[in-house]
């Protein structure tokens, strides 16, 4: 695995946070990741709704995504 980022994004698309490594040499990755709703500078999102974006780049340069939208209420 060449690397990965989990990326979470506001409704309307501005960065709030992300979270991510470089080279694990490694063919699986076994990760959990609990947002409490801060950002990048650690304070409290509004309420709304958030775009979290997974990616993951092997070592031969291909990418694989995954997306899920979340609510903060």
């Amino acid at each position: 695995l060449a690397g990965w980022s989990l990326v979470i994004y506001a409704e309307q698309g501005s960065l709030i946070k992300r979270i991510s490594s470089s080279s694990t040499h490694q063919e699986m990755i076994d990760f959990q990741a609990h947002w409490q709703g801060n950002d990048q500078y650690n304070q409290l999102v509004d309420i709304g709704r958030y775009r979290i974006l997974f990616a993951a780049t092997d070592s031969a340069g291909n990418q694989s995504t995954s997306e899920v939208w979340v609510s903060l209420e």
